[in-house]
């Protein structure tokens, strides 16, 4: 990835996402969304899993955990480059311990 313009492709897994509606909460969902975003041209994958709405509720490190889990596991399994976009120290160690 050697290129002076990286593409982020952001996959949120909430239910509450500005963008998307929660179209990709379910593991699947989430797991295809980001293939198809690769195939697209995207460099990296971005997964968001508890939405920046400021009528949202605060969501634990554990149910983002539990979000991004099946996702993260299939991606790096695929071989594709994941940021986490999470300020939750826990859910940022889990990702890192991947």
């Amino acid at each position: 990835m050697n290129k002076s313009l990286i593409i982020f492709g952001i996959v949120n897994i909430t239910s509450d996402s500005f963008s998307d509606g929660g179209r990709y909460l379910a593991p699947d969902a989430a797991i295809a969304q980001a293939r198809k975003l690769m195939a697209e041209g995207a460099d990296v994958i971005d997964l968001g899993p508890a939405s920046s709405n400021p009528d949202a509720a605060p969501v634990s490190s554990d149910t983002e955990i539990a979000r991004i889990a099946p996702v993260l596991d299939a991606l790096k399994a695929d071989g594709i480059p994941v940021s986490l976009d999470s300020y939750q120290p826990a859910t940022q160690a889990y990702a890192l311990s991947r």
